[in-house]
């Protein structure tokens, strides 16, 4: 688990930070886990681009429930409108 504070991904290091968070380093980014200042356990979502409380995903996958299963709705409308 790494931990994680802003100061350590500063933005002033763009090129080595990945594109769809500026704030974020990408070793944090793909990190199974982190902890944050406040000791909370997160993980980054692919899908939200941003940190969530590691509760919220399923074993692991990169992206969170709440975004799985908003994807997976917006598939079964498609599929049923088409």
């Amino acid at each position: 688990m790494l931990p994680f504070t802003r100061h350590e991904c500063p933005s002033s290091h763009s090129s080595q930070l990945p594109a769809f968070c500026p704030t974020l380093s990408e070793a944090h980014a793909k990190a199974h886990s982190i902890t944050d200042a406040s000791g909370r356990v997160m993980r980054f979502c692919q899908q939200c681009s941003k940190l969530q409380p590691l509760e919220m995903f399923t074993g692991g996958h990169r992206s969170c429930t709440e975004s799985l299963d908003k994807r997976e709705h917006a598939d079964c409308t498609a599929f049923a409108a088409g």
